[in-house]
């Protein structure tokens, strides 16, 4: 058994969801996680995205929802939410003073963490490990007027930082990064001993 995560950036399409359906792995998603994925939950820490569920004509998320205590605050009758849990945001101000951990790492600690006996870490659809583009699927609900890039590589190296917390932490877990092939992952990342590099080519 293993643990997933499923981020929203385009390398999400190397996931198949059916060659993990007998499995009884954990999968966990991501702010507005694509329901054909099948997550077990998705998580939800900003307070703007559960606002922009809140004012959708017919608000809904098929997916529970792990969210933080200040998004919970926002959520009301209507917005037909199922809550898995309720979480308290976590931050290192050793490294950022106003950056949080991302939904994904609030994610998957919550899944490590009540899933004591899971060793195996998947992730998938994290761009940021390669990238500077904060597109994601999730875009088409959070900014549907959004059309250019938005790099942002002072976001995406928090990111970084706060992932290499995570591997420090969690050194008896084994972390498989799927990527596409001839990416460069920066060295801050691979150079944990139980951070493994999964390559796909599917031009």
């Amino acid at each position: 058994m293993a643990i997933h995560l499923l981020g929203n950036g385009p390398s999400i399409r190397y996931f198949a969801r059916d060659e993990w359906s007998n499995s009884k792995d954990i999968f966990v998603g991501c702010n507005f996680s694509d329901p054909d994925l099948e997550p077990n939950y998705t998580t939800i820490i900003d307070v703007n995205a559960i606002r922009k569920l809140c004012k959708i004509a017919t608000p809904s998320l098929q997916i529970p929802a792990l969210v933080s205590k200040r998004a919970h605050k926002y959520l009301t009758d209507t917005s037909k939410v199922t809550v898995f849990d309720v979480i308290d945001v976590e931050q290192d101000r050793s490294i950022s003073s106003n950056l949080t951990m991302n939904a994904g790492q609030h994610g998957l600690l919550y899944a490590i963490r009540n899933n004591s006996k899971e060793r195996t870490i998947h992730i998938w659809g994290t761009d940021s490990f390669w990238g500077d583009d904060l597109v994601s699927a999730s875009d088409a609900i959070m900014r549907p007027q959004h059309t250019i890039p938005r790099i942002k590589p002072q976001i995406t190296r928090t990111w970084r930082k706060y992932w290499s917390k995570i591997f420090d932490e969690y050194t008896n877990h084994t972390f498989f990064i799927h990527s596409p092939v001839g990416v460069f992952v920066p060295s801050d990342v691979t150079k944990h001993q139980n951070v493994l590099m999964s390559r796909w080519d599917m031009t």
